[in-house]
Protein backbone atom coordinates (compact mmCIF):
# COMPACT_ATOMS: atom_id res chain seq x y z
CA UNK A 1 0.00 0.00 0.00
CA UNK A 2 1.25 3.45 -0.89
CA UNK A 3 1.61 5.56 2.27
CA UNK A 4 3.35 8.59 0.73
CA UNK A 5 2.19 11.98 1.96
CA UNK A 6 3.26 15.45 0.95
CA UNK A 7 4.62 17.97 3.44
CA UNK A 8 2.38 20.91 4.48
CA UNK A 9 2.12 23.76 2.00
CA UNK A 10 4.27 26.77 3.03
CA UNK A 11 2.84 30.29 3.23
CA UNK A 12 4.96 31.38 0.23
CA UNK A 13 3.03 28.85 -1.85
CA UNK A 14 -0.29 30.26 -0.64
CA UNK A 15 0.84 33.74 -1.71
CA UNK A 16 1.97 32.40 -5.12
CA UNK A 17 -1.41 30.75 -5.73
CA UNK A 18 -3.22 33.93 -4.67
CA UNK A 19 -1.24 36.04 -7.17
CA UNK A 20 -1.83 33.50 -9.94
CA UNK A 21 -5.57 33.52 -9.26
CA UNK A 22 -5.61 37.31 -9.48
CA UNK A 23 -3.89 37.07 -12.86
CA UNK A 24 -6.37 34.47 -14.16
CA UNK A 25 -9.30 36.60 -13.03
CA UNK A 26 -7.80 39.76 -14.57
CA UNK A 27 -7.44 38.00 -17.94
CA UNK A 28 -11.05 36.81 -17.65
CA UNK A 29 -12.23 40.40 -17.25
CA UNK A 30 -13.15 40.22 -13.56
CA UNK A 31 -13.22 43.72 -12.07
CA UNK A 32 -10.34 44.86 -9.85
CA UNK A 33 -12.74 45.14 -6.88
CA UNK A 34 -13.62 41.43 -7.26
CA UNK A 35 -10.03 40.22 -7.60
CA UNK A 36 -8.32 41.90 -4.68
CA UNK A 37 -5.60 39.99 -2.88
CA UNK A 38 -7.89 39.43 0.10
CA UNK A 39 -10.76 38.09 -2.03
CA UNK A 40 -8.44 35.86 -4.05
CA UNK A 41 -6.82 34.49 -0.90
CA UNK A 42 -10.27 33.75 0.53
CA UNK A 43 -11.27 31.96 -2.69
CA UNK A 44 -7.98 30.03 -2.65
CA UNK A 45 -8.51 28.88 0.95
CA UNK A 46 -12.12 27.87 0.21
CA UNK A 47 -10.96 25.95 -2.86
CA UNK A 48 -8.21 24.19 -0.90
CA UNK A 49 -10.68 23.27 1.84
CA UNK A 50 -13.23 22.01 -0.69
CA UNK A 51 -10.57 19.89 -2.40
CA UNK A 52 -9.04 18.65 0.90
CA UNK A 53 -5.79 20.44 -0.03
CA UNK A 54 -5.25 18.22 -3.06
CA UNK A 55 -5.72 18.22 -6.80
CA UNK A 56 -9.35 18.50 -7.94
CA UNK A 57 -9.14 15.06 -9.56
CA UNK A 58 -7.49 13.43 -6.51
CA UNK A 59 -10.68 13.48 -4.45
CA UNK A 60 -8.71 14.21 -1.29
CA UNK A 61 -6.11 11.44 -1.88
CA UNK A 62 -2.85 13.05 -3.00
CA UNK A 63 -0.89 9.80 -3.38
CA UNK A 64 -1.31 9.98 -7.15
CA UNK A 65 -0.54 13.68 -7.53
CA UNK A 66 2.75 14.73 -9.09
CA UNK A 67 4.70 17.95 -9.23
CA UNK A 68 6.10 19.21 -12.50
CA UNK A 69 9.55 17.68 -13.23
CA UNK A 70 11.18 21.09 -12.69
CA UNK A 71 9.73 21.01 -9.14
CA UNK A 72 10.69 17.41 -8.33
CA UNK A 73 12.74 18.42 -5.27
CA UNK A 74 9.85 20.27 -3.61
CA UNK A 75 8.46 18.29 -0.66
CA UNK A 76 4.94 19.77 -0.83
CA UNK A 77 2.31 19.35 -3.54
CA UNK A 78 2.68 22.40 -5.78
CA UNK A 79 -0.78 22.98 -7.20
CA UNK A 80 -1.66 24.92 -10.33
CA UNK A 81 -4.84 26.78 -11.24
CA UNK A 82 -7.00 25.24 -13.92
CA UNK A 83 -10.38 26.04 -15.41
CA UNK A 84 -13.28 23.70 -14.68
CA UNK A 85 -14.77 24.82 -17.99
CA UNK A 86 -11.88 25.09 -20.50
CA UNK A 87 -11.20 28.64 -21.62
CA UNK A 88 -11.92 27.61 -25.22
CA UNK A 89 -15.50 26.77 -24.15
CA UNK A 90 -16.09 29.48 -21.54
CA UNK A 91 -18.73 32.17 -21.80
CA UNK A 92 -17.48 35.72 -22.32
CA UNK A 93 -18.20 37.99 -19.35
CA UNK A 94 -18.70 35.12 -16.89
CA UNK A 95 -16.07 34.66 -14.16
CA UNK A 96 -14.29 31.33 -14.66
CA UNK A 97 -14.76 28.47 -12.20
CA UNK A 98 -11.19 27.86 -11.08
CA UNK A 99 -9.91 24.57 -9.64
CA UNK A 100 -6.54 23.49 -8.28
CA UNK A 101 -4.72 20.72 -10.12
CA UNK A 102 -1.43 18.89 -9.72
CA UNK A 103 0.98 19.31 -12.63
CA UNK A 104 0.13 15.89 -14.07
CA UNK A 105 -3.61 16.56 -14.18
CA UNK A 106 -3.19 20.11 -15.41
CA UNK A 107 -0.94 18.97 -18.26
CA UNK A 108 -2.50 15.59 -19.07
CA UNK A 109 -6.19 15.55 -18.10
CA UNK A 110 -7.34 19.15 -18.21
CA UNK A 111 -7.59 20.03 -21.86
CA UNK A 112 -9.82 22.03 -24.12
CA UNK A 113 -12.51 19.42 -23.48
CA UNK A 114 -15.04 19.41 -20.67
CA UNK A 115 -15.04 16.77 -17.94
CA UNK A 116 -18.06 15.14 -19.60
CA UNK A 117 -16.06 14.83 -22.81
CA UNK A 118 -13.13 13.18 -20.98
CA UNK A 119 -15.17 10.37 -19.41
CA UNK A 120 -15.50 8.12 -22.49
CA UNK A 121 -11.77 8.38 -23.20
CA UNK A 122 -10.75 7.54 -19.64
CA UNK A 123 -13.28 4.70 -19.38
CA UNK A 124 -11.89 3.25 -22.60
CA UNK A 125 -8.24 3.51 -21.60
CA UNK A 126 -8.39 1.81 -18.19
CA UNK A 127 -9.45 -1.65 -19.48
CA UNK A 128 -6.91 -1.34 -22.30
CA UNK A 129 -4.13 -0.63 -19.82
CA UNK A 130 -5.24 -3.55 -17.63
CA UNK A 131 -5.31 -5.94 -20.61
CA UNK A 132 -1.84 -4.81 -21.73
CA UNK A 133 -0.49 -5.46 -18.24
CA UNK A 134 -2.14 -8.88 -18.11
CA UNK A 135 -0.57 -9.80 -21.45
CA UNK A 136 2.96 -8.90 -20.35
CA UNK A 137 5.19 -11.77 -19.25
CA UNK A 138 6.37 -11.69 -15.64
CA UNK A 139 9.41 -9.51 -15.22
Amino acid sequence: MNTFTWQPRPEDETRRLTRLLQSHLRRAGVTPAERTSAKCRELLLRTLAGQNGTCYFAGGDDRYCWNHPKDKKIAFLKLEWGHLVPTAQSVVGVAPKMILLCARCNNQLQTSRTLEQLIPELEHKLPVIKSRLAAQPDV
